[in-house]
C-alpha cells in the first residue's frame, strides 16, 4: 500500500512496524482531511454578510468531551494494537548467526561457551591481531580457516584496517580496496 516509500523490510519486526505505520498513517490523514472539511464547511456557513450581527457562544459541553475522548480512544486502540509487536520486539531475540569478539585482555571465562548457550552459529574472536573463525556443530565450535557465514571476506585484507584511526577513515579505505577489487 504504503510499500513504495518505506525502506526494504530487512527485520523480523518489520512487517509489524510497517502495519503500525501504515494504520498511524491513515488516521492521521483522514483526521486531517475530516478537520480540513470541517474547518470549511465552517468558514462558508460563518463567512461575513451584509445585515448580519455576530454572536457569541460558550461552547458545547458534549462537543468538548467527543474531542477529548476520540483522540484518547483511539490512543488507547493503538496501543493494544502495538503492545503485541513492542513485545516481539524488545522481549524476544532471534537467535545470531555471528558474533565477533574482540578480546583486549585475557579472560578466565571461556567466550565460546557463552557463544554456544546463545547458540550463536559462527564466532570469530579478534585476539593479538589475528582473527580466528569457529564455527557450531554438534554442539560445540570448530575452528575454520575462513567465515562460513561469509565465505568471501578475506579476513587477513580485513586485519590490515583494524588500527586504521579514525573507524571512517578505515571504512572509507576497506571499501575503496573491496570496489578496486571488484572492479579489477
Amino acid at each position: 500500500m504504503l510499500d513504495w516509500w518505506l525502506p526494504e523490510n530487512v527485520s523480523t519486526y518489520g512487517r509489524d512496524i510497517d502495519r503500525l505505520f501504515h494504520l498511524i498513517y491513515w488516521i492521521t490523514g483522514l483526521t486531517f482531511i475530516l478537520v480540513s472539511v470541517t474547518m470549511i464547511v465552517f468558514l462558508v456557513m460563518y463567512r461575513d454578510r451584509p445585515g448580519r450581527r455576530a454572536r457569541y457562544t460558550h461552547g458545547s459541553t458534549p462537543l468538548e468531551i467527543a474531542w477529548t475522548v476520540v483522540p484518547s480512544l483511539i490512543l488507547v486502540v493503538l496501543t493494544f494494537l502495538s503492545a503485541p509487536a513492542w513485545s516481539r520486539i524488545k522481549m524476544s531475540m532471534p537467535p545470531s548467526d555471528l558474533a565477533i569478539e574482540v578480546i583486549w585482555t585475557s579472560g578466565g571465562l571461556s567466550k565460546l561457551e557463552v557463544y554456544r548457550k546463545l547458540d550463536v552459529r559462527e564466532v570469530w574472536i579478534w585476539k593479538a591481531s589475528k582473527i580466528e573463525v569457529f564455527t557450531l556443530r554438534d554442539e560445540n565450535y570448530v575452528p575454520l580457516e575462513r567465515s562460513e557465514l561469509l565465505p568471501d571476506i578475506d579476513l587477513e585484507q580485513l586485519l590490515a584496517f583494524v588500527d586504521v584511526k579514525p573507524m571512517t577513515r578505515a571504512v572509507t579505505k576497506y571499501r575503496a580496496v573491496l570496489r578496486a577489487a571488484r572492479q579489477g
